[in-house]
């Protein structure tokens, strides 16, 4: 009787902690769309553009396609 007993709360015990750590990672996966987000609003505001930031000049045209679908060609970043 006592096996059962201490199955069951170890059962139990794993149930709790898997889900817990189910919501944990839910929260930060939320956190990082929203990182994510602020990065790139960042990086198409003020100062140096995306294509300047993030498109070296290879000699190949530069498309930034961001995490909303939006795309950016960087035409000038030829060389």
């Amino acid at each position: 009787m006592k096996k059962k007993i201490l199955g069951v709360a170890i059962i139990a015990t794993l149930a709790i902690t898997a889900g817990w750590n189910y919501q944990q990672n839910k929260q930060n996966t939320d956190f990082l769309d929203l990182t994510l987000a602020n990065v790139e609003a960042l990086a198409r505001g003020e100062g140096s553009s995306a294509c300047e930031t993030l498109c070296p000049k290879s000699g190949y045209m530069c498309i930034l396609r961001y995490s909303d679908g939006t795309l950016e060609s960087c035409p000038d970043r030829w060389s």
